[in-house]
Order: C-alpha cells, then sequence, then structure tokens
C-alpha cells in the first residue's frame, strides 16, 4: 500500500496545476448568412456578470490596401457622448495586410474583466475594414448577454470614445472575447486526463499483479 501511495503521487506531480485551463468563449459573434465590410468607426458591446481572467480579444479585420491597413482599437467601459479619458481601458494599433476574411486577429490579451458592461470600437486609419455578418453565430457564456452595436456619426471626438454612436442593426461586426471564468474548477487538458487514467489504471494492474504473487 505504501509503494502504491508513493506511486501515486510520483504521478500527481507530473499533472500541471495552472496550465491545464481552457480558455472559454465569453462571446463571440462569428460568420453566417451574407457577408461584408466596413471602414466606418464600429463597435460591438456586451454585458457580463461574472469576472473572467486572461481574456482575449479579437476581431476580424482586414486590409482594402495592397499595403498595411491600420486604424486603432479601443476598450472602454463607456461609448459615445460622456465618455472620457478614465472610461478607455485599453487601447491597440492595428495595422494588417490581412486579405482572409475568416482571419480574426488579436487584438487585446491577458486582461481581467470583472461585471459590467464593455464596448470594442475600432477606428478605421487607412484602408482598415471590419468583416461583418447578416445573421451571425453567436456563442455566450453563462451570466453574458451581448448589447447593440454601434456606429459613429459625425465628427471622430476626443478621446474617440467620445464620439456621438448610433445603433448599427444592418449587419453585424465579427468578434470574439474569450477567457477564463475566475472561480471556476481548472479544466485538464485532455493529453493530461489521458495521462493521468492511464497512470492510474497501470498502478492498478501492477498492485494487482503483486498481489497475486505473494498469494502464490
Amino acid at each position: 500500500m505504501k509503494a502504491f501511495s508513493l506511486t501515486l503521487l510520483s504521478a500527481l506531480a507530473f499533472f500541471p496545476a495552472a496550465a491545464p485551463i481552457f480558455g472559454e468563449v465569453i462571446v463571440s459573434d462569428s460568420a453566417g448568412g451574407t457577408s461584408a465590410s466596413n471602414t466606418a468607426f464600429l463597435a460591438v458591446s456586451w454585458t457580463q456578470t461574472g469576472t473572467f481572467d486572461d481574456v482575449t480579444i479579437a476581431a476580424a479585420l482586414e486590409s482594402g490596401l495592397p499595403l498595411q491597413a491600420t486604424g486603432t482599437a479601443y476598450l472602454s467601459n463607456k461609448l459615445g457622448t460622456g465618455a472620457g479619458g478614465g472610461n478607455v481601458l485599453d487601447t491597440f494599433a492595428v495595422s494588417t495586410n490581412n486579405n482572409d476574411p475568416g482571419l480574426l486577429i488579436t487584438l487585446f490579451t491577458g486582461l481581467t474583466l470583472g461585471p459590467g458592461t464593455y464596448y470594442l470600437s475600432i477606428n478605421d486609419g487607412s484602408g482598415l475594414y471590419w468583416v461583418e455578418a447578416g445573421s451571425p453565430v453567436r456563442t455566450l457564456a453563462s451570466g453574458v448577454t451581448e448589447g447593440s452595436n454601434f456606429k459613429s456619426s459625425g465628427a471622430i471626438g476626443t478621446p474617440p470614445i467620445s464620439t456621438n454612436f448610433v445603433d448599427y442593426t444592418s449587419a453585424h461586426p465579427l468578434f470574439e472575447v474569450s477567457g477564463t471564468p475566475v472561480g471556476s474548477a481548472a479544466t485538464p487538458e485532455p493529453s493530461t486526463i489521458v495521462f493521468l487514467v492511464t497512470g492510474l489504471g497501470s498502478m492498478v494492474f501492477a498492485r494487482k499483479l503483486r498481489k497475486g504473487r505473494v498469494a502464490v
């Protein structure tokens, strides 16, 4: 029994403590129905009731130029009239020559987002298009709801998130937000599960074999 316990502890020592977390989709709109792209200053929004760590935010962006297209992505907790610099949570300078409308370009990583409403807005600098879908395939985590989409109306404000925005209902910009729910149980990688189950099975077999030899 002692040898069995030591063998089990040795196997568990190889079990990763932090790595086996899968980032789940918090909210996403992926391709569905007719598709197009738009260079306007657009925004999407969502509301979450829980906290997520290691959040990654990506969007389907493509270049309309032979060279690099540029723009700026903003993550904020307020949008439109009355929004200020203090509402900007992060910014990202986009530069891409991507021409694949199905490719998601990572904008933000390693974030922690608590309960609240968030806005992802992307302003075209030169030839940057946000790919859209007429009837997107939508994925929502538990406790998450997707809000309205927005399109700028009038001159770009300072900061840009203070621009006047109106509801944008003719299409849906494609994006994905993923992360790890805080307080959720760790989910092992499939390869780790296989390794652990195989190891435990081998140990049980070895233990039975030893018992058989003692009985003889």
